[in-house]
């Protein structure tokens, strides 16, 4: 009986099964924050949200949020991942600024290891790892669709981890074009 109502309503409304999937479907997205947040994750989102909302839901920005380079009124895309980069401080000032119950975290860090870390976050705050991206991350990447994500996974799993990202152009159907376009969104 559900179903001839199903089926009618339906008939009535001129949607099809599709249709009405389609819709369903459009309603939610899934976005990914990684970074300076209080908890990094995957939410479900509607599909009108901004990256604010994204925000909120992983509740808010931590004290070390570089918040300048994040537009929080820009639309998000379905498996999009924001990452929330952290502030870099430089040395001269941090010593110049350092309240007593920092001195801690300062005399904990050497030197060298702070000058690396600094380097890891500037450049995975925006970049996509082509050694360990799953297909929907790499389809994110400008020119990557599902054919040549799948082609890069394939390309690794055969051929090994990339040692340099421009590799990536041994990948059947990436030329010296689509690696001009992602290279500077890519990283090992």
């Amino acid at each position: 009986m559900l179903i001839k109502i199903l089926f009618l309503l339906l008939i009535l409304t001129g949607c099809t099964k599709e249709t009405i999937v389609e819709k369903l479907e459009e309603e939610k997205i899934i976005a990914g924050i990684t970074g300076e947040v209080v908890n990094p994750g995957i939410y479900e989102l509607e599909s009108n949200s901004k990256i604010s909302d994204l925000v909120f839901a992983a509740g808010g920005f931590t004290e070390n949020a570089n918040k300048e380079n994040i537009n929080l009124d820009e639309s998000l895309k379905n498996f999009e991942i924001i990452n929330v980069s952290e502030i870099i401080v430089k040395k001269e000032k941090e010593k110049e600024e350092v309240k007593p119950q920092e001195e801690k975290k300062v005399v904990k860090t050497e030197p060298k290891e702070d000058k690396k870390e600094e380097k890891k976050t500037e450049t995975s705050s925006t970049k996509i790892s082509i050694n360990y991206a799953n297909q929907k991350l790499l389809e994110t990447l400008p020119g990557i669709g599902p054919a040549k994500a799948k082609a890069i996974i394939e390309y690794r799993n055969t051929h090994g981890l990339f040692k340099d990202i421009s590799e990536i152009m041994n990948v059947k159907g990436i030329g010296k074009a689509i690696y001009e376009k992602i290279k500077d969104f890519i990283t090992l």
